[in-house]
């Protein structure tokens, strides 16, 4: 889920922000579009972040 959103934010952010200069209604497309494809990243981030380090680190904030 957290590569599809990467690649879907890197695919779209160019027209997105193209869009966003052709009035409010483009800017609101715009941010809705990024925004949706940023909230998977917001979503995993939070249990990605620490399943890449041992439980004993996870714990005491260090490597014993």
């Amino acid at each position: 889920m957290w590569w599809r959103s990467l690649v879907g934010i890197f695919v779209a952010a160019v027209p997105m922000f193209s869009l966003m200069a052709h009035g409010i209604a483009g800017a609101l497309i715009g941010l809705a579009v990024l925004g949706l494809l940023y909230v998977p990243q917001l979503a995993s981030i939070s249990a990605m972040f620490p399943a890449m380090f041992p439980t004993q680190a996870r714990y005491a904030g260090y490597r014993v």
